[in-house]
């Protein structure tokens, strides 16, 4: 579930470069943001090796991820909120 979740979040940053035509650094930032969501989405839905630990690691951790991902949602809505919204009036 976090790796999908992931993973498409890594493919709606790729879909937002090009929806808002975003150029230079910023498009920069957010390619590699996107590149690096996808990566690790791709290795907790495969589950292996030693950086992605078993499920059942995932399900007794489930609230550290969970506050992760709402940590990360909570930066990106700032940086939409102060950054990008005044961009785009």
């Amino acid at each position: 579930m976090i790796g999908l979740g992931l993973w498409l979040l890594g493919l709606a940053a790729v879909a937002a470069i090009q929806f808002l035509g975003l150029k230079s650094s910023l498009a920069t930032i957010v390619a590699s943001f996107a590149a690096f969501a996808i990566l690790f989405g791709t290795g907790f839905c495969r589950n292996r090796g030693p950086i992605f630990p078993p499920s059942e690691v995932n399900r007794r951790n489930r609230w550290k991820y969970l506050i992760l991902a709402a940590v990360l949602w909570g930066s990106l809505v700032l940086f939409w909120w102060f950054r990008l919204k005044p961009l785009l009036r």
